[in-house]
This record gives structure tokens, sequence and C-alpha cells, in this order.
């Protein structure tokens, strides 16, 4: 992997945040540096900002809504549903996809690992990358689904619902 020299103050420019976009994010401190942020330790709900990411902490899920079918940019089916997460100093919205659905009820206890603090329609949520994001369950809330949601039963409900 090639590297490239930057010059210090440019990294400092990118790691603390400027006087004018502080108040968007809610911040104490007006030039909060962001590089001093540990990802290995986790942190509290309401300690997460927007552009925050390698976020780990323990919660509860405290809502699950309805699983909706969409359709990917290539055409491709999935599944999707949005999870609410507290731990106590806050609460934050997390969209699962497809397997995780079936895997994650409310009540369950979670891991959140490697996660991003972004925004989806104006709303802070956090987002799972397919490839070092994990999810996992510590503690199971012993709810078992009469029918697991999957692409036909989701679909169904749909097409079944008409006027």
């Amino acid at each position: 992997m090639a590297q490239a020299h930057i010059r210090n103050e440019s990294i400092e420019r990118l790691v603390k945040l400027p006087d004018e976009l502080s108040g968007f994010l809610e911040v104490d401190d007006k030039r909060r540096d962001l590089s001093k942020l540990d990802k290995r330790a986790e942190s509290a709900i309401s300690d997460l900002r927007y552009g925050l990411s390698g976020v780990s902490f323990k919660a509860h899920v405290i809502k699950k809504s309805e699983v909706r079918a969409v359709t990917s940019k290539d055409g491709n089916p999935l599944l999707v549903c949005s999870v609410t997460l507290s731990d106590g100093t806050g609460a934050i919205p997390l969209t699962i996809w497809n397997s995780q659905i079936n895997a994650i009820s409310e009540g369950d206890l979670v891991q959140v690992q490697n996660a991003k603090v972004g925004s989806f329609r104006g709303e802070i949520q956090l987002s799972l990358s397919r490839k070092t994001g994990v999810l996992s369950v510590l503690v199971p809330a012993n709810k078992e689904l009469a029918q697991p949601p999957t692409i036909n039963n989701v679909t169904s409900s749909f097409s079944s619902a008409g006027p």
C-alpha cells in the first residue's frame, strides 16, 4: 500500500472540528480533538456524534420496526428493519439487513462493534459496514417468531393488502 506524506497542520485540520461546525454536533469543546477517542473503548450512546466511526458499545434493543422489502440499486430484493438501541444514557436507531433481522429481537442485549454514526433523512443513526461492522446478541430476550420474515412473506403481505 502506498503512503503519502501529509503535513501535520493538514492532519490537525482533519481531526479538529472547525468552530462553525461545532454547533451542529452539540459538542461542549469548540475544537474537540476527535483523534483522541479510543476506538477500542466502549462508548455511551449519549456521547455519540455525527461522523464518529469505529464505535463500540453494549445496549438493549428497545424497539424493532416492521420488516420492509426494498430493492437495491442493482435490482436485488433486500429485507430491511430498524432497531432502536438504548444503554441507559440515550437511544439511537440502527438499520439491520437480511439475515441480521431474524437474529435480533426486542429485549436482546447486543454488542455493537465498529459502527459509524451517520444521518438518514435528517435523523442521526448508526450503520454497520458489511465487512467490518459486528452486531452480536449477548443475552437473548427469549422470544421466538411464529414465522420468521422472508422475502416471500413480506412480498405476499404487500400484494394481499391491496385496495
